[in-house]
């Protein structure tokens, strides 16, 4: 407890102590909703940020390895959302395309073909 009371007290050094025992935890959280790699990483480091940011909010520092799991997990669907919505605005203006721009931008992009 008695780091616990230090970390609040904006040492972050015993922060960082949690980040080095609870991170492979929590980066495995991310990668089994993600299924990316990069994309754990970063959701991670701000699952990481909002935790040192909320940190007056955990009650019990003996969750603080659940409590920033949940709080990946939170971040990871966030995550996945916005790329859910960003792949509905993409089509959606794939869609707004002639068919034969539709195609030399879908094999552009997609399959990294030059516009020739």
């Amino acid at each position: 407890m008695r780091r616990w009371s230090r970390m609040l007290n904006g040492r972050t050094e015993a922060f960082e102590d949690l980040v080095h025992r609870h991170q492979h935890y929590a980066y495995g959280t991310a990668i089994s909703v993600l299924s990316d790699f990069e994309m754990a990483q970063d959701v991670v480091q701000e699952a990481f940020l909002a935790a040192y940011q909320e940190l007056e909010s955990l009650r019990d520092s003996t969750r603080f390895g659940a409590w920033v799991c949940g709080i990946v997990r939170h971040m990871a669907h966030r995550g996945l959302r916005e790329i859910a919505r960003a792949r509905d605005m993409v089509q959606s203006a794939l869609a707004r395309l002639t068919g034969k721009n539709r195609e030399v931008v879908s094999l552009h992009y997609v399959e990294r073909l030059s516009y020739a």
